[in-house]
């Protein structure tokens, strides 16, 4: 059957409550200079799942009418059930879904699959002339409007409209219909903002753009910023291209800023869900140990699919190092497999014997860790993540004779007291990825017996205390050298530190839904899963303590791609298990889905 996804985006004009300083990032406060925020109007609390499924319902089922009946849109009924549902109250009365009047944009987003004929010329067979049919996909991306004054109306006009595409087959089938996957984007009444303000009240995900010159306006909507990754900047900018055309000579240029609440159809059963932001389902609540194991189950077996025939976990252009520390995270949930007995144990295990492998042979081929001069940032790091990864995998002990090598060399490179004091002098800011080297390296060492012959029993003691002078590059760096063990001096790192007791859940910001984040800063999921890590390793927890660890563990399963729900992406296998660097872009990365896997097996 054709494989079609198709997307209603629904523009509201509804007022509300006030989000208040909405574009603030979270914990931030805003200081004298700033831009001021925007008053910016959600959506009725009544526009939920059920609402988003009886709007979804409404336009298959008219599209349906219109196949049976050849009913056109304005002679069709809107069922009772759907008309009358309750979405909110104003004035002391109840407003009814079928009152609500709202703006729509509507877009066919997705893939129909034909064979195309492709004829080759095989001199070297019998038959001179092949044929091969192939399954070509080609994306279809239709967009109209409706604006007819209100909300059930529009649906029923758009979808019809939807249904004369020339990007769809011929004739749609009720197969074909069926095969539709159908998401509501609402949004919030348009306010006006100043230009410079955007950046302050702009929130990846969570509010859209819209643009107006001479009576014309372009919007971008906020799953359109999440799916593209773009920022305030560039999210003005496709606005502005989308109006290109018009003179701006002869009337004013407009920006206003709005929210929104989208829903999308996804599974066999067609179950209607409300996302969270963009494109991310909404954190669930009711995870237990088991399915947060299984949930790093998905995430590895989605890495083992993207492993190379060499043994590299590579997400295209993936660092060496980030291949080392999925190589880690994978020998920790292959180690808690195996001692589980868990039938997925077999497959984790092969992969991460291969990805040693790989690792093995990089670091054969780069075994300057002697040699502190030269010594690139990179090798330290797979060195150090290898030493950790033989350490979580029993089947590894093979490799004890090399883990010891590794270390040797780790400690040999550091002896030299004149490098460490480099590192204490002031000013000096090693960059980045040598400071992350720095830190795994400290992991090692303390991943076994502190001292062996050869080995002096200070060092890693003095790279500890010469780290502590250094204020790390983000919050993920910070997160690293708290699980290496340093202690930046007074207050020097407190711009990463991690607020306990901060809100998670609904109850917080949407920003938060679970991650640890420092204030004022963006969130990404390596860094809230290595803050969980850290906070899970303290030797007392506090049951508030636990429940945080608990949320950010389920913010984690939420970064992970569902099958059923990356609807928006024409290769959804290549996707399903992956994890998001952040929950603001739907941006795949490897140190997120290895951090994540951590944080899922932390108890």
């Amino acid at each position: 059957m054709k494989r079609i996804a198709f997307s209603i985006i629904l523009l509201a004009a509804f007022g509300g409550i006030s989000f208040g300083q909405a574009g603030a990032p979270a914990g931030s406060q805003p200081s004298v200079d700033q831009p001021p925020a925007v008053e910016l109007k959600p959506l009725p609390a009544g526009l939920d799942a059920k609402a988003g499924k009886a709007l979804i319902d409404l336009a298959r089922l008219s599209m349906r009418e219109y196949l049976l009946h050849r009913t056109p849109a304005d002679g069709q009924q809107i069922p009772p059930e759907i008309k009358n549902l309750k979405v909110g109250q104003a004035d002391g009365r109840d407003v009814l879904l079928g009152e609500l009047t709202f703006g729509l944009s509507l877009t066919i987003r997705g893939m129909v699959k034909q064979p195309i004929l492709i004829a080759t010329t095989l001199s070297i067979l019998p038959r001179p002339f092949h044929r091969v049919y192939l399954d070509q996909p080609f994306q279809i991306a239709e967009t109209c409007s409706r604006n007819l004054g209100n909300l059930c109306r529009n649906v029923i006009s758009a979808s019809l409209e939807a249904m004369r595409s020339p990007k769809l087959p011929d004739r749609v089938t009720k197969e074909v219909l069926y095969g539709l996957t159908f998401e509501l984007e609402v949004v919030g009444k348009m306010t006006e903002c100043p230009a410079d303000a955007l950046e302050r009240n702009y929130r990846q995900g969570l509010t859209g753009l819209c643009l107006s010159i001479q009576g014309r306006s372009t919007q971008v909507m906020p799953s359109t910023c999440y799916l593209l990754d773009l920022n305030c900047r560039q999210a003005m900018e496709k606005c502005v291209r989308k109006l290109s055309t018009v003179q701006q000579g002869g009337g004013p240029v407009i920006w206003s800023v709005f929210c929104t609440r989208q829903f999308v159809e996804t599974g066999p059963q067609k179950t209607v869900q409300m996302l969270y932001r963009g494109k991310l389902p909404d954190p669930p609540a009711g995870l237990d140990e088991r399915q947060l194991l299984q949930s790093a189950v998905r995430v590895g077996l989605y890495l083992r699919s993207r492993q190379t025939a060499e043994g590299r976990y590579d997400l295209g252009g993936s660092e060496v190092w980030q291949h080392a520390y999925a190589t880690f995270a994978m020998a920790r949930l292959a180690g808690r497999l195996q001692a589980e007995k868990d039938s997925n144990a077999a497959a984790i295990a092969q992969s991460v014997n291969a990805a040693m492998k790989y690792t093995i042979a990089f670091c054969g081929q780069n075994l300057a860790t002697t040699r502190p001069a030269t010594q690139p940032s990179d090798s330290l790091a797979v060195a150090s993540l290898l030493v950790l990864a033989v350490d979580q995998f029993p089947p590894a002990n093979q490799l004890e004779r090399f883990r010891t090598q590794l270390l040797d060399g780790i400690y040999a490179r550091f002896a030299d007291t004149k490098l460490v004091a480099e590192l204490l002098s002031s000013g000096r800011q090693p960059p980045g990825d040598l400071l992350r080297a720095y830190y795994l390296a400290c992991m090692a060492m303390s991943s076994g017996p502190l001292v062996q012959p050869g080995r002096q029993a200070d060092v890693p003691a003095n790279l500890r205390a010469a780290l502590g002078k250094i204020v790390p590059h983000d919050q993920e760096l910070y997160a690293w050298s708290v699980r290496a063990g340093v202690k930046p001096a007074g207050d020097q790192a407190g711009k990463f530190a991690v607020l306990a007791g901060l809100p998670v859940g609904r109850d917080g910001l949407p920003d938060e839904a679970g991650a640890l984040v420092a204030p004022g800063r963006q969130i990404g999921t390596a860094a809230s899963a290595l803050e969980t890590l850290n906070l899970a390793a303290s030797p007392v927890k506090s049951d508030s303590q636990s429940a945080i660890i608990l949320a950010a563990r389920r913010f984690c399963h939420a970064m992970i791609c569902k099958p059923d729900e990356v609807y928006f992406d024409l290769h959804t296998d290549d996707w399903a298990g992956g994890v998001r660097a952040k929950p603001a872009a739907a941006q795949i990365s490897l140190p997120a889905s290895a951090a994540a896997i951590e944080a899922l097996l932390a108890k």
